[in-house]
């Protein structure tokens, strides 16, 4: 903006998205992987800093053997994260996220249920979820879920760091959906992860829920906008 009388900040933004996966299916055995990865960056006014504003880091692969013509049992595994430290706003210095801080591991044996190409739904009754705040500052914070570091009442000392791990068993249903044409020139892909702790609060659920619509113009012009919804009833927000 230049002498602009209607008002407003010059912004720039970059982002990239990156979807692979590989599967190989047999008579009575099969192994799928997926990665799913996200970064951008955007630049907004006269602060002159780059600020993120998409940041992840997923890997599934799970691995089944032929129950009935559509089910499976499975084993699945899925390690999650963020690449670059973030930061509540483009204002602050000190991380409240790094690489690995917070990191999920979820290890979950089940069945799956694969009635097409375009559908599998995961119902993992044994279910290991995993938190890893490496950031020992973090820890310490107890971000994430994770037991803070405990301090005398009297002087300040710590007594004891904070732990750099959390591990919660309960249940795990992961549902994918990919519908390249859901209407004329528009795609969906939907992915919906619950997790209930079986020995804390299991009422209250964890909730990943992802969408992402393609709306095609032409051969070379498409438009892609994304849904994300999280709810983690462990995570204290600052």
């Amino acid at each position: 903006f230049g002498n602009w009388q209607g008002g407003g900040q010059n912004s720039i933004s970059l982002s990239t998205m990156l979807n692979m996966s590989l599967s190989y299916i047999s008579e009575t055995f099969s192994w799928e992987s997926t990665l799913d990865a996200g970064y951008g960056l955007m630049l907004q006014g006269t602060s002159g800093r780059w600020f993120k504003n998409d940041d992840r880091f997923e890997i599934t692969t799970k691995i089944g053997k032929k129950a009935s013509k559509s089910w499976y049992y499975t084993a699945l595994l899925t390690p999650s994260t963020q690449f670059q430290p973030g930061y509540m706003s483009e204002f602050d210095t000190v991380p409240i996220s790094r690489f690995f801080a917070p990191g999920y591991v979820v290890a979950s044996l089940g069945f799956d249920y694969n009635p097409s190409s375009k559908l599998s739904v995961f119902l993992g009754p044994v279910t290991s979820k995993n938190t890893f705040v490496l950031d020992q500052n973090l820890a310490d914070q107890g971000a994430y879920g994770v037991e803070a570091a405990k301090y005398d009442y009297f002087t300040g000392a710590m007594l004891s760091p904070g732990k750099k791990h959390r591990s919660e068993t309960g249940g795990y249903m992961r549902i994918v959906f990919n519908e390249p044409r859901i209407v004329k020139n528009i795609g969906l892909q939907s992915k919906l992860e619950l997790f209930s702790n079986y020995l804390y609060k299991p009422g209250n659920i964890d909730v990943d829920f992802e969408n992402t619509f393609t709306l095609k113009v032409n051969e070379y012009i498409s438009t892609t906008m994304i849904l994300h919804f999280i709810y983690d009833d462990d995570i204290q927000i600052a």
